[in-house]
């Protein structure tokens, strides 16, 4: 039991460790390149979402970039009210604008996705350079295509900043101080420790030919988006964290659907560990480096919470004796988690209550999300018109 305790508390090091790294600050383009020519498929799979639908794309007519390079395709996943025809009103309205609606039966995102996906190659239509993918609820930052154009010139995978389109509620706000850690602790690190980032869900570009290559349409657990990072990696690819652009992201401001929505992701996450950990292990036998320990650990994040959850309770039923040195090095730990959380979110002392309540929530949903893994109904999240634009981040 005493080795275990040091494990988890070497992996909590680990993590500490490289996100540190997150301080260094690096240097940004001033400007991106002058002449765009990468071409975009740009692929929005929704689900009934009138209220924001119009939103996403007004923000992608309005980016800076040229209209001609990319082209949009709204993936409409078996709608039943207005979606579909506010978005034929919107092209009607903007001739200017390659945007097309595609009519599926998929059930869930990577689904409806795929369905697109065949749809676009079935119709001559899969052949721009590369593919981007967004959430319906999404409001792209105005240069985030120019910024994917050029990294795009270095790296075939690219992940931009998730930030939140609301934060009025305390709910909103955990969601808030959740993502502007992630930025920091999962992305900015990783990153600047030559490893690489993870892709978010939403706000990511890929080139086409990786796209076929790593095969997007065998990503058929509920976290598509780590399934894809994790056989990008196993296949040499690094996945670029582009810190200065981002999407707008609606967060939910009710406790039941965040817990539905929390549950979804751990219950893919588990799914992605019992899936792809043999083939991870397997490549780092074949071939060892860090980015696969790096790999191995972050996939394995439910089953290193399960694992510290018997531990706690062992040690509190029976007294076990922690060595004084271990229980100073944990509250060590513990105070630089606090502090980093205050950091990632500009010292604002009201998100330090929201990080607080986050991971009590995620902590059961892990918990409860690995227990019912098995269960891949997909729980779509209830999207609604935001009064007001909000977008809460540090300045990197």
């Amino acid at each position: 039991m005493i080795i275990l305790v040091w494990i988890l508390v070497l992996c909590i090091l680990y993590d500490i460790v490289i996100s540190t790294v997150g301080f260094i600050k690096k240097e940004i383009p001033s400007e991106y390149a002058i002449s765009p020519c990468a071409t975009f498929t740009v692929l929005i799979a929704c689900h009934n979402e009138e209220e924001v639908i119009l939103d996403n794309l007004k923000a992608l007519y309005n980016s800076n970039y040229d209209k001609r390079l990319f082209n949009v395709y709204v993936i409409a996943d078996h709608c039943t009210d207005q979606t579909e025809m506010l978005c034929h009103e919107f092209k009607k309205n903007v001739r200017d604008f390659n945007m097309e609606v595609i009519p599926v039966k998929g059930g869930s995102k990577p689904k409806a996705l795929n369905s697109g996906i065949e749809y676009l190659k079935k119709h001559n239509l899969w052949k721009d350079e590369y593919i981007v993918i967004l959430d319906a609820d999404n409001k792209v930052s105005p240069q985030m295509l120019s910024a994917f154009d050029y990294y795009h010139q270095q790296f075939d995978i690219l992940q931009c900043r998730i930030c939140s389109d609301n934060d009025e509620s305390f709910i909103a706000r955990s969601f808030t101080a959740a993502f502007n850690w992630t930025t920091y602790d999962r992305q900015i690190s990783r990153n600047n420790a030559g490893l690489s980032a993870s892709l978010s869900g939403t706000g990511f570009s890929i080139n086409r030919s990786v796209f076929d290559d790593v095969d997007f349409q065998h990503c058929t657990t509920l976290t598509e988006d780590l399934e894809f990072s994790v056989l990008a990696i196993l296949k040499g690819y690094k996945i670029k964290f582009v810190k200065e652009q981002y999407v707008l992201n609606q967060n939910l401001d009710e406790f039941k659907p965040s817990m539905i929505q929390r549950i979804r992701w751990c219950r893919g996450h588990t799914q992605v560990s019992i899936k792809l950990t043999g083939k991870v292990i397997k490549e780092f036998i074949r071939k060892p480096r860090l980015q696969l320990i790096e790999t191995f650990l972050f996939i394995n994040t439910p089953a290193r919470i399960i694992v510290f959850t018997i531990v706690t309770i062992y040690i509190l039923v029976t007294q076990m004796y922690i060595p004084t040195f271990l229980v100073i090095l944990s509250t060590v730990m513990c105070i630089y988690i606090i502090l980093y959380g205050l950091y990632c979110n500009d010292y604002d002392l009201i998100y330090l209550l929201n990080l607080l309540h986050y991971a009590i929530c995620m902590y059961g949903a892990v918990l409860y999300g690995a227990v019912t893994y098995r269960k891949t109904v997909w729980a779509k999240t209830e999207h609604k018109k935001n009064s007001r634009s909000y977008c809460k981040y540090k300045i990197i």
